[in-house]
């Protein structure tokens, strides 16, 4: 099963509902699939990846999609700078 499984992104959505979450944050874009996806569920959509190839495919697939935001960050450093931007 893939994160864009029809039975996965009915569960992603109730639990988005249940605990009235804005923004999905996701690590390892790959080619975009998953964040544009996600942009039409979730006010704002924020990713990363590392890989460059993988990178410059995602920005183009994603262009236009103004609520999501690539980084080119690995997982570690993007959660962390997250983490880190959001809290007090």
């Amino acid at each position: 099963m893939s994160w864009t499984d029809k039975k996965a992104v009915e569960t992603i959505c109730k639990l988005r509902d249940k605990f009235n979450v804005k923004t999905f944050i996701e690590t390892g874009t790959f080619m975009g699939i998953n964040a544009r996806l996600q942009s039409t569920n979730f006010k704002n959509v924020v990713t990363c990846e590392k890989t460059e190839e993988y990178y410059n495919t995602a920005l183009e697939r994603c262009e236009g999609y103004k609520n999501l935001k690539i980084i080119w960050a690995d997982s570690p450093e993007f959660l962390k700078g997250t983490l880190e931007t959001q809290m007090p």
